[in-house]
């Protein structure tokens, strides 16, 4: 069984209770980012260059990563704030870790053209997505 984050401790409580009041600490990776969106604490997000330095909301499960869950008014164009990186996504962690994450060329073609679209539409840049691997506007 792991006991790691994002796996459950036990299938059922009622039959085996020895993990409950269990304590531990441990790493989360995380990346300081910004974005050109507004976003809020622990919602899922997708790097949009290979620097892993911004990213955008991500309307389907395709997430990379979550936003600061304890970021309390969120973050918008130009802030700096941290993601916490999802599980899988690194590979030994440590304080140097590296991501395991690369991006597809038609990933990095979606999002020049998704940025593209948001140019040419400043008044709405919120307004425009890629969901299902398809670029729309709200």
């Amino acid at each position: 069984m792991k006991l790691t984050p994002g796996n459950l401790l036990t299938d059922n409580v009622r039959q085996d209770s020895s993990h409950l009041g269990r304590q531990d600490a441990f790493h989360v990776p995380c990346i300081a980012v910004t974005c050109d969106e507004m976003v809020y604490a622990s919602e899922g997000v997708c790097f949009t260059d290979e620097s892993l330095t911004t990213v955008r909301k991500c309307r389907d499960n395709s997430h990379h990563a979550i936003v600061d869950p304890f970021l309390e008014d969120g973050a918008g164009y130009g802030d700096c704030f941290w993601v916490f990186l999802l599980p899988g996504v690194v590979n030994n962690l440590t304080h140097n870790f590296e991501v395991d994450l690369k991006l597809t060329t038609e990933q990095l073609e979606l999002e020049q053209e998704l940025q593209h679209q948001k140019d040419k539409d400043p008044n709405c840049t919120e307004c425009w997505h890629i969901k299902d691997g398809k670029i729309s506007r709200d």
